[in-house]
């Protein structure tokens, strides 16, 4: 026999809830306003500037020239003399001097030479030559043989001697000499001078315009949003299905995290510790 009974237990699910909120919103206001301005405008204006302005001042003024004029003058210059002098001096030169000198001289003479042959008749035949020899002989000659004779002889000296001569010659000198003459200058002054031109000048204008601005007003919204609220089940008999239903907001791709709480109150209620669909 089993006897069933109804438990009743508290789940929670999505349900929708009225809350309310302050934000700041802006909003345009306009109002006059005035701004002002600054544009740049070309105006003429006036100024004035120094430039340095050259003026001649004639003036008499010593002038000094140098010009060259030619002049006489003496002058001494060093001259030189010859002075030529007899000296006894040694003097060499060579001299001819005969001497008798044995030479050999080739001499020719003819001779006859006795000649032997045989005739027909087998008898010896002394015949007779004429030869010519060449001998030498030692003969005395006389040459004349150079040699070198020193004797003192008087020699004629001549030296350079300087002496100091003196003349006159023509120079190109100068000569200084001083006038006053007209001399013009020119000196620099400071003149200030006047005029007129275009500048662009900052011109500042004021007006009035429309400005937008914006302020901010609190402003409550009402919005509705879903949030838990307990809701009595009754899960002793209950499916998969209404656990998947329960726990999809929080329940992973495993279905595990978010069944957990409520897989246990339905083991200890309807005998089950793990539902169906893997909620425990």
């Amino acid at each position: 026999m089993v006897t069933k009974q109804a438990v009743t237990t508290t789940t929670y699910q999505w349900v929708p809830e009225q809350y309310t909120w302050q934000e700041m919103v802006a909003k345009p206001v306009t109002a006059k306003q005035a701004v002002t301005t600054t544009t740049m405008q070309w105006a003429p204006e006036a100024y004035s500037w120094q430039e340095m302005v050259t003026k001649p001042v004639t003036a008499k003024q010593a002038v000094t020239t140098t010009t060259m004029q030619w002049a006489t003058e003496a002058y001494s210059y060093p001259v030189s003399r010859a002075v030529t002098t007899t000296v006894q001096r040694p003097v060499t030169r060579i001299v001819c001097v005969p001497t008798q000198v044995a030479v050999s001289v080739p001499v020719t003479r003819k001779v006859c030479v006795p000649v032997c042959s045989i005739d027909r008749c087998g008898c010896p035949v002394v015949t007779y030559r004429t030869e010519c020899i060449r001998t030498y002989e030692t003969v005395n000659k006389t040459v004349m043989q150079n040699q070198t004779v020193t004797q003192m002889a008087n020699v004629p000296v001549t030296n350079y001697v300087t002496e100091q001569a003196t003349g006159t010659r023509q120079v190109c000198k100068p000569v200084t000499t001083t006038n006053m003459v007209d001399v013009t200058t020119y000196t620099s002054q400071a003149v200030t001078r006047t005029g007129t031109r275009q500048v662009c000048k900052p011109v500042t204008t004021t007006n009035m315009v429309d400005v937008t601005t914006y302020t901010t007003e609190a402003v409550t919204e009402t919005i509705q949003v879903p949030v838990a609220a307990p809701v009595a089940a009754h899960y002793a008999t209950a499916g998969c299905g209404t656990c998947a239903d329960v726990c999809a907001p929080t329940c992973n791709d495993d279905g595990k995290k978010g069944c957990k709480l409520f897989g246990r109150m339905k083991g200890l209620f309807g005998g089950r510790s793990k539902s169906s669909c893997g909620c425990n």
